[in-house]
């Protein structure tokens, strides 16, 4: 029984470990992606946007 228990709390412990690692990751992400659109020159053209390498990230 204390060896499920055990087990038990070593899957829930990793499980939150890997999500807030990726919740980490996403914000991360997210934090770039907001100051890489604050320096590059928005454009709202149609070519613009084919042109610019960031938007097919």
């Amino acid at each position: 029984m204390l060896k499920h228990v055990i087990n038990d709390v070593t899957v829930v412990t990793f499980a939150i470990a890997v999500l807030a690692a990726l919740s980490l990751v996403a914000l991360q992400r997210a934090h770039e992606v907001q100051v890489a659109e604050t320096t590059i020159p928005s454009c709202h053209t149609a070519h613009c946007h084919a042109m610019n390498p960031g938007h097919w990230l």
